[in-house]
Formats: C-alpha cells, structure tokens, sequence
C-alpha cells in the first residue's frame, strides 16, 4: 500500500482544491483493496473462481468482477464472502496519508 500512499500524496498536491476528486479517488481505492484482499485470500487457500463461488453461493463472474476492481461489494456481501475462507469482517478507522505540506 505503500504506493497507493504515494499516489495519494501526489494527487492532494495536484487536486487538493477539488474535493469530489478526492472523494471518488478514495473510493476507488477502496474498491481495489477489496478487490486485492479478495483474490490474496482465495489463492492463499488454494481455490478458484469456480470452487470458490460454489462455497459462497455466487455465480463466478460476480467473483471475477469483484476481484478486477468491476463491481463493488456492500458489506454483507464481503461478509458473505470471508465466512467458507473461515473469516469474518471487521472494520477500523485508519489514518489517511500525512497531508501534504507546501
């Protein structure tokens, strides 16, 4: 996430007078880190598209296109999906990146 970081700080230095820039730019990042915790999930346990959305009761495209960043999950969704991986869902608040100084 380190480099996410970087883009973050680069585009408040670029955007930082447009905040609904910024809001869609933190919700795509969002989308993508569920995306990549997903998909690192499931290969770490070694299932594919196809097992695995038989064990959560999706169809494998709604697999597919959550883990290429296409479809958002709501949160009972991911829910959903952690429970055959034997996990559950827990959310924190987290600091953003330092804003940027000029």
């Amino acid at each position: 996430m380190k480099e996410s970081c970087q883009l973050q700080m680069d585009f408040q230095k670029i955007e930082k007078d447009a905040p609904e820039f910024q809001q869609g730019y933190q919700q795509e990042l969002l989308r993508l880190e569920l995306s990549e915790l997903l998909q690192t999930l499931r290969q770490e346990r070694g299932l594919c598209w196809k097992h695995f959305a038989s064990l959560v009761g999706e169809k494998e495209a709604v697999i597919a296109d959550i883990e290429n960043g296409l479809w958002e999950p709501s949160l009972f969704t991911m829910q959903k999906l952690l429970l055959p991986l034997n996990l559950r869902l827990s959310i924190q608040a987290v600091p953003l990146c330092a804003p940027v100084l000029e």
